[in-house]
């Protein structure tokens, strides 16, 4: 039994077993989750509705069947643009031989992937009040409406947790993963490589290389810019012909930026006082950055349409999570709240002012998002 935790912590304390608050917390919200995700009808959200029919079509179809669609690491289905990735395919036939309806199965992938960013943030010690609003906002965008993406980006936040822990042996692993379901963890698998790099040289702990860090970062749109136009990625080009009315300069983003520039400051001027072990101070450092560049993107990168927008949602969880996790330890009221002020405010921009999942409903009233497939 674990003697760290305190009574406080613990609901029914036993010298077999234990049951935190958190652990408590955790199985709840997966069960009401997996039931709002197996009841769910077309109108749930803008992309429940192909999703169903993806797994529908896979789980029909006989993996010859499949093999004869794949193109490359793509499985083509109807309905899909550019292709499913071959990861998610492999993933919905396992499920399949098990169970039959796409409902069920749509229900077991989102709570896998709920589980998994769930399980990471109690690993680092985040309270679940901040957890919460986190996992909702990872709901509303990802595993409601992006369901590959928001498994891929679980797979990813668990290579954070093994680094933390120093297995190194199971990174690569949980790369592939994440790899192989969605395309735009290539982005933060590339980045995370060069931040492991960098951190054995024990440069995110000079000052002067995380400041030309911040700067990169900041300009880091313009050359995913340049990378874009010359990549003859089928896939994406299919992102950028997409249209999207997010992303510039908005108030989301505006206060998203001042944010994560506070934070950024304040970490550079903690980096000196050596407040964090010196592998919580370079993993923090690192996944500041690397969520900096994606808002970066997100802001200056308008004409390629929905990619800033989607590596934006990464970084932003990716960014919560981590200050939780680590720098929230100092107790700085004032980036505390600005952190808190920006995620209640992209979680109000998703659900309320333009919503894009039926998640929270009866909370919230239900609107039918629902897409015509003729």
């Amino acid at each position: 039994m674990n003697t760290n935790l305190s009574k406080e912590q613990l609901i029914y304390p036993n010298k077999l077993f234990y049951i935190t608050k958190a652990t408590l917390f955790q199985f709840v919200f997966l069960i009401l989750s997996f039931i709002v995700f197996f009841n769910a009808d077309d109108g749930f959200s803008y992309d429940y509705q192909y999703y169903t029919l993806y797994i529908k079509q896979i789980s029909e179809s006989s993996i010859v069947a499949l093999n004869n669609n794949r193109f490359g690491l793509y499985v083509n289905l109807e309905y899909s643009t550019g292709g499913i990735e071959l990861g998610f395919v492999l993933l919905i036939k396992l499920i399949s031989f098990f169970f039959e309806s796409p409902e069920t199965i749509y229900g077991i992938c989102a709570t896998l992937s709920l589980y998994l960013k769930s399980r990471v943030m109690f690993f680092f010690k985040i309270k679940w009040g901040w957890v919460l609003p986190i996992l909702l906002y990872s709901i509303i965008l990802l595993e409601s409406n992006a369901l590959r993406s928001g498994i891929s980006l679980s797979f990813f936040l668990l290579s954070i947790q093994f680094f933390s822990q120093k297995k190194y042996f199971l990174i690569p692993f949980c790369w592939l993963i994440s790899l192989s379901l969605h395309l735009q963890a290539f982005y933060f698998v590339f980045l995370f490589f060069v931040f492991i790099i960098i951190s054995y040289f024990d440069l995110l702990n000079k000052r002067w290389f995380l400041i030309l860090s911040i700067i990169a970062s900041l300009s880091s749109g313009m050359l995913i810019s340049k990378f874009l136009q010359i990549s003859g990625s089928d896939k994406l080009i299919t992102y950028a012909l997409k249209g999207s009315e997010s992303g510039g300069f908005n108030v989301v983003s505006l206060l998203s930026l001042i944010t994560l520039l506070w934070v950024s400051l304040l970490n550079i001027k903690n980096i000196s006082r050596k407040a964090l072990p010196v592998i919580d101070r370079s993993l923090y450092s690192g996944l500041v950055l690397l969520s900096l560049s994606t808002l970066s993107i997100y802001i200056f990168l308008t004409s390629v349409a929905v990619i800033g927008d989607r590596l934006w949602q990464w970084g932003f969880i990716i960014f919560c999570f981590t200050y939780f996790g680590f720098f929230q330890r100092k107790n700085f009221i004032l980036s505390k709240w600005l952190v808190l002020s920006c995620l209640l405010v992209n979680l109000v921009n998703i659900t309320i002012r333009y919503p894009l999942s039926n998640f929270l409903y009866p909370i919230l009233p239900y609107i039918n998002l629902s897409n015509s497939l003729n």
